[in-house]
């Protein structure tokens, strides 16, 4: 959230692209003032347009400020702690505070492995210090045991990349598939074309034209077709990139990656035209040059050895496009059904009656009293809008994308060697089970007796019941973040169903809920409404709502639970439609070869079926 301020400030560099896109890439933008999250800044720089940061994403940062700032401007996010760090404090001096991607410039003479090495052995002896008691030898087992790792920082760093890698790799397989099946159809062609131009190849050899010109002739038509279509490609390539890539993030408001056309996209481009038109008229090239002379001078009708010749390689090449087809046709069906059963799963909440919201209370800045006021309020008149059955909060939200992992300990559990006990945490409101749709398998659910501040009451999921309690009996069990378990730590007094909580392919983690009225210093960002009827009839209303509970409070998307779901499997939905589209094309250029390879083969066969009649 940033906007123009009039006020001295601290420093602060802005993007090329946010000058241009919202200072009219204005000459007085350096000294000019950005307020962030209520703090301002002088901006001081503005970065080179081929600068996007070190973290490769849909959105580059419009704004670098100084690391220290982390306070002044609340950001929380993408850290995890140990040893008693306080997330609420400012991070930057507090040591077991971990959320910062490390850059190293290494000098050109220097070994990276030897600066790694050195590294892996100072970690480790500050683990012996930070580990220092008996409870956390199991974590210095697990620190002794890693290694640090140097790896060229030219890429950047990009979740991004690393999701979506896998599937630009399915797809660039598949178009390798259709480009297979389109070379043989366009082969078959040729080659026919080549055997009705027998006799003129002939007449050209037989007055002095060598092989070896009348081959280049007939490759370089070949060649001006492949280059055609690579042009072809290239235009459409470049009007369609921003489609693409927005179907890889539909919910992505404002797309700043950098997709420009580069020389390595135009030699590709380039390679795989030559390519093309090599692999489709070096063949029917040959072929078409290697004729007997006097057959063909001689010849009247079209139906030479040569001809007949040409069929049979026609037919073959019609096999091989049916076999590419039915490649791509399996593959298709195997990420359609991937998809059926992604969407189909029963992932714990009920999808069909629950509209989610994400708010972004942190950049108001209350305080722990301003914000339990704003939850309650909210709350209110949520549960006052015509359909609307319950109403609740929660830290991170189901499926919103989000999560809250520690290391914990659980009573009566000894970690095995080199084991790391880790749980997701979620922090909500007293009628989040019911509005989500978690049924309860043990104990109870919380209520108003667990409103004080510092209660210890908790409720895991079915996990954790199954894997650190004999017979799933949790009740009354006690668990802590870190370790040693205590007298004073969290006791269960309830069990709910697993969910899938954020990724749909991963079994369940452990999770522990926490009621939001025993933690008032933590931040709720996500909303959730259960309905009657239909909850996207309830969107319009529920940002209405929102606005007039707090006109300042940044409302970032309404949307049913389902469309969360949705975006989960956005990347499985675009890989099967694209897919089957892509096979649908090959069968269409497959069944268009083969009535090519039979029309002609027909065609050649005339004089003989008019002998037969």
């Amino acid at each position: 959230h940033v906007r123009a301020a009039q006020t001295n400030s601290i420093h602060a560099v802005i993007s090329d692209a946010y000058w241009r896109r919202q200072l009219s890439a204005s000459e007085r933008a350096v000294g000019s003032h950005l307020t962030i999250n209520g703090s301002a800044f002088t901006v001081i720089g503005i970065a080179e347009p081929q600068f996007f940061g070190t973290t490769l994403a849909l959105r580059s940062p419009d704004v670098w400020i100084p690391l220290v700032m982390q306070p002044i401007v609340r950001y929380a996010q993408n850290a995890s702690s140990h040893d008693g760090a306080d997330t609420r404090q400012p991070w930057p001096p507090q040591e077991t505070i971990e959320w910062l991607s490390a850059f190293v410039r290494v000098p050109r003479a220097t070994d990276p492995s030897a600066i790694a090495a050195a590294l892996t052995v100072q970690r480790q002896r500050e683990a012996v210090t930070l580990f220092s008691g008996d409870s956390l030898g199991n974590m210095r087992d697990i620190v002794g045991s890693e290694k640090i790792l140097l790896e060229p920082a030219s890429r950047g760093l990009s979740p991004f990349r690393d999701n979506t890698s896998s599937s630009l790799f399915v797809l660039l397989a598949m178009m390798g598939v259709l480009l297979a099946v389109a070379c043989g159809n366009v082969a078959c062609l040729l080659i026919a074309r080549a055997s009705a131009r027998e006799r003129e190849i002939a007449v050209r050899l037989s007055i002095g034209a060598g092989r070896m010109r009348v081959a280049r002739q007939m490759l370089t038509e070949s060649l001006l077709l492949g280059a055609a279509a690579g042009a072809a490609g290239v235009v459409l390539a470049f009007w369609s990139r921003s489609a693409l890539l927005k179907m890889f993030a539909p919910t992505a408001n404002l797309i700043t990656m950098d997709i420009g056309f580069d020389a390595r996209v135009f030699t590709f481009a380039i390679g795989v035209s030559i390519a093309t038109g090599v692999a489709c008229g070096i063949f029917p090239a040959i072929r078409g040059t290697r004729v007997s002379l006097a057959d063909a001078l001689k010849a009247q009708t079209r139906a030479t050895s040569g001809g007949r010749q040409s069929l049979f390689v026609g037919k073959a090449l019609v096999a091989l496009q049916m076999a590419f087809c039915l490649l791509a046709l399996v593959v298709a069906a195997l990420f359609v059904r991937s998809l059926q059963l992604l969407t189909s799963m029963d992932i714990g909440y009920d999808r069909e009656h629950v509209v989610t919201a994400r708010l972004d209370v942190r950049t108001l800045g209350y305080t722990a009293e301003q914000r339990q006021a704003l939850y309650q309020r909210i709350l209110e008149r949520m549960r006052q809008i015509p359909g609307v059955t319950s109403a609740s909060l929660s830290l991170n939200g189901p499926l919103a994308g989000s999560e809250s992992i520690g290391d914990f300990g659980v009573e009566g559990y000894t970690p095995g060697q080199g084991e790391r006990l880790r749980s997701n945490g979620e922090v909500v409101t007293e009628d989040y089970f019911s509005t989500v749709g978690l049924r309860l398998l043990q104990g109870r659910l919380f209520g108003p007796a667990d409103h004080a501040p510092g209660n210890r009451n908790t409720i895991v999921n079915e996990t954790i019941a199954r894997r650190f309690f004999k017979n799933g009996d949790a009740i009354g069990k006690r668990w802590d973040w870190g370790s040693p378990v205590g007298p004073d730590g969290f006791v269960i007094v309830g069990v709910v169903e697993d969910a899938k909580y954020v990724d749909l392919r991963t079994p369940p983690p452990n999770m522990v809920y926490q009621l939001a009225a025993a933690q008032p210093d933590r931040v709720l960002s996500d909303l959730e409404i259960r309905t009657a009827g239909s909850p996207t009839t309830m969107t319009a209303t529920v940002r209405q709502v929102l606005a007039e509970s707090e006109p300042r409070l940044p409302v970032l998307d309404v949307m049913p639970l389902s469309g969360r779901m949705a975006q989960r499997v956005s990347q499985d939905t675009l890989i099967a439609r694209l897919t089957s589209i892509f096979s649908a094309i090959a069968l269409f250029l497959a069944c268009l070869g083969l009535y090519g390879t039979i029309s002609y083969g027909i065609n050649r066969r005339v004089p003989e079926i008019g002998l037969r009649m």
